[in-house]
């Protein structure tokens, strides 16, 4: 369901349909710090569909990584700079 209820207006194109739902489940989050996790990790899935990769490939890649990465390697693991 949107903000605007169960007919929002018909300048909302299905397109940007998603981002009224995700702007209202933030509303839930619990708290300020997970909801900007949830933003965070949106991001990621929504640069990965940009950039023709599997998010959960991606992922997977990136969670067996994080720990043997330098701080200042960590750019290299965005989904930009995947290499899968």
């Amino acid at each position: 369901m949107c903000l605007f209820g169960k007919h929002p207006p018909s300048w909302i194109f299905p397109a940007n349909l998603h981002r009224c739902i995700i702007a209202k489940n933030y509303l839930f989050a619990g708290s300020h710090d997970a909801a900007q996790n949830a933003a965070m990790i949106y991001s990621f899935m929504a640069t990965c569909k940009l950039n023709n990769i599997d998010p959960a490939k991606w992922l997977v890649k990136v969670l067996s990584k994080i720990n043997e990465t330098k701080t200042s390697d960590l750019h290299k693991l965005l989904p930009f700079n995947f290499e899968g």
